[in-house]
């Protein structure tokens, strides 16, 4: 009887120990793939492997019902997808910075799907610069999370030769930008059910410069496609510009 019962429990651990091998990040990502018949972006698949990861009692394939629910929450968050967040983010960073106007060091910021970074020139110290990093994940980073680290400059650089307010990019141009991505996407016949915004199709990210001739912000953008990237540069009215 004993034996028995020692046997019936080393099976139903087997069992458990099975399940939990065959459904993993992995088989759960490449199974939605082929059930929605195309590649996921990376940012999509860490957005479906981190639920995966949250949640440790999925042991099942997701339906296309729960991942048009996954897609439609992940487009609800993405940065790129939703200016209005990242004029929320803007508006911490002002209150983190603790100065009404900070100075973006080169005029270089990045935004991608779940982050947001940039480099500060020092208000109390403008021989210094900070890296301030906002970062978001559903699960685990909720609100986003900041970072603060130290950027490392030349001998004798002034940071506030290449410096750039805040207050004068342009964040709302992105939406036009989007509109271009999408129209890009669609023309190439690469259009999905979702996931048009990422490092498959569309764009990925957007990173602000200044001009070298100009002066002034201009926005660096690739529209990636499945046979082809191409990349653009557009000025904060959303025209097309050169480099």
């Amino acid at each position: 009887m004993i034996r028995r019962l020692r046997f019936g429990i080393v099976a139903v651990v087997s069992s458990l120990l099975l399940t939990a091998c065959i459904f993993d990040e992995f088989d759960i990502v490449e199974n939605a793939e082929e059930k929605m018949g195309f590649e996921f972006s990376t940012e999509f698949r860490h957005y479906v492997g981190n639920y995966f990861d949250y949640d440790k009692w999925i042991n099942w394939y997701l339906s296309e019902d729960e991942l048009y629910q996954l897609a439609r929450e992940f487009d609800s968050e993405h940065l790129l997808l939703n200016v209005d967040k990242i004029l929320d983010i803007k508006a911490e960073l002002i209150d983190m910075v603790g100065t009404e106007d900070p100075y973006v060091y080169g005029g270089n910021v990045h935004i991608s799907a779940n982050k947001f970074f940039l480099d500060i020139v020092n208000p109390n110290n403008p021989t210094q610069v900070d890296q301030y990093t906002w970062n978001y994940d559903r699960w685990f980073y909720n609100p986003g999370r900041w970072t603060v680290e130290p950027v490392k400059l030349d001998q004798d650089e002034d940071p506030m030769d290449d410096a750039y307010p805040l207050s004068e990019i342009k964040f709302e141009t992105i939406e036009t930008l989007v509109g271009y991505s999408n129209y890009i996407v669609q023309e190439n016949g690469e259009w999905r059910e979702f996931d048009n915004m990422g490092s498959v199709v569309g764009m990925s990210s957007v990173m602000t410069m200044v001009h070298p001739i100009t002066g002034e912000i201009i926005y660096s953008v690739t529209v990636h496609g499945v046979r082809s990237d191409q990349s653009f540069y557009y000025d904060q009215n959303g025209q097309p510009t050169d480099w």
